[in-house]
Order: structure tokens, then sequence, then C-alpha cells
């Protein structure tokens, strides 16, 4: 149960997170 609980905020934070990333490299493109 714990281990479920922390896999689920895992990938929600990874999720968001690569939302962010997507959106701030689309605004601030860094590379070529």
């Amino acid at each position: 149960m714990k281990g479920m609980g922390s896999d689920r905020t895992a990938l929600s934070l990874q999720g968001a997170w690569g939302i962010f990333l997507s959106t701030f490299y689309k605004d601030h493109p860094a590379h070529p």
C-alpha cells in the first residue's frame, strides 16, 4: 500500500515535470 502511494506520487510528479519541461523548452528553445 505504501509503495503504491509512493509510485503514484512519483508518476504524477514525473508527469507534471514532463509537462513543465516540454512547455519551458517550447517557450525557451535551448537546443538548436
